[in-house]
């Protein structure tokens, strides 16, 4: 979180040198109208009632403002109701989702859908550019459990620990923007003449300082998000009696663009993507057993999601996502293709609310599931 508080503290610096109508211009485009306006507000204030003239009296007059705006509450509230920083606190170790389920022809019921993920051990190992590798361990632990069994369309826990490789993108400030002071310094002394009102060098200082910015705190075009490893996991129903053990490795990319030139960008849609390949081993309970087949086998499982705020869309401040999961047996027997328990896929699609409301519809099932279902689910997320 302090990146990103550090990031836009001292692009504000940058911004002070900017009239108003420069605000579409300067102001990264991953804040909204609104709090470009804030920002560019609080500046004017401050160069109003001080009124620099000469190089020392700006510096002093960008010292006020900065520090001003670092206690400024309002821009604080402004910047946490942001979807992207939204997403990034929202990544907590555990997630509570309390559901009413309505399931086609059948009665309601009342679910808790749970997530939880904890890294025990991570170390990063190597910084290449703009890019960072580390190698860790991780548990997660995901389901949905209601008051009776039975009643679970989702009768579905997994628990997993992995080891992985992660090459994820470094947000860093370039060396000189970590001071701004002997940066101003420097524009000031070399393109702008001592009366700033109405010198003839103004324009040139303005045309320098932000070509500064733009090297140094341009919007991000894309980031790409990059894990692999190996894993061990548990699959179980609600009553532990139906199981598999797994075994198996897995590729995970996720993908994030803030670039208004791109539609990805534009409307700050994330696709992310997880492929696996396991071993199973199944328990004596699960339907597969019970159709006649309970040798081990191996299975291909996929998962993929969007996410996309619908702010610059439809000006609500809603999100959608949309979840694709699959599980495919390889090879498996003519038992099993007969039982129709070889293939198992869910789509969720939701729209959750600022307060965390969320409504959702989904339809197919997954392992230990006979038949597939569409369910309605109105609900309430929450993070610990």
């Amino acid at each position: 979180m302090h990146k990103y508080i550090i990031l836009l503290l001292a692009s504000l610096v940058f911004s002070a040198l900017a009239e108003a109508d420069d605000i579409e211009e300067l102001c990264p485009t991953s804040f909204s109208r609104e709090q470009c306006s804030l920002v560019s507000e609080k500046i004017k204030e401050i160069f109003e009632k001080d009124k620099p003239k000469t190089v020392a009296e700006f510096q002093t007059a960008v010292t006020g403002a900065f520090d001003e705006l670092i206690n400024d509450s309002q821009l604080y509230q402004s910047l946490l109701d942001m979807p992207y920083v939204k997403s990034k606190l929202g990544s907590s170790p555990l997630s509570l989702k309390f559901t009413m389920i309505d399931r086609e022809n059948e009665d309601s019921v009342v679910g808790l859908e749970f997530a939880y993920s904890h890294d025990f051990k991570r170390k990063s190992f190597g910084d290449k550019g703009t890019r960072e590798s580390s190698f860790g361990f991780d548990f997660n632990l995901n389901g949905t459990v209601t008051h009776e069994a039975e009643e679970n369309p989702r009768n579905f826990l997994v628990a997993k620990v992995s080891a992985r490789y992660s090459n994820d993108p470094v947000f860093k400030i370039a060396p000189a923007a970590r001071s701004s002071e002997p940066l101003l310094s420097k524009a000031t002394e070399k393109y702008c003449a001592d009366d700033i009102d109405g010198s003839a060098d103004s324009e040139l200082c303005y045309e320098f300082d932000l070509a500064i910015y733009n090297k140094l705190f341009a919007d991000p075009k894309g980031f790409s998000f990059f894990d692999a490893g190996l894993d061990i996991g548990f699959e179980t129903d609600q009553r532990f009696d139906a199981n598999n053990r797994t075994i198996g490795g897995f590729v995970y990319y996720s993908y994030e663009n803030h670039s208004p030139e791109n539609f990805l960008g534009a409307y700050k849609i994330k696709p992310a993507m997880l492929v696996s390949i396991e071993s199973v081993s199944p328990s004596s309970e699960t339907p597969r057993a019970m159709a006649g087949d309970d040798s081990s086998y191996e299975r291909v499982s996929y998962e993929f999601s969007l996410n996309m705020p619908l702010d610059d869309l439809l000006n609500i401040p809603y999100t959608f996502t949309y979840n694709f999961r699959g599980y495919e047996e390889v090879s498996p027997s003519d038992i099993i293709k007969t039982a129709n328990l070889d293939k198992y896929r869910l789509r969720t699609y939701s729209l959750i609310t600022p307060t965390g409301i969320v409504a959702s519809y989904s339809s197919g099932r997954l392992p230990f599931g006979l038949e597939d279902e569409s369910i309605v689910s109105l609900g309430f997320k929450t993070y610990f």
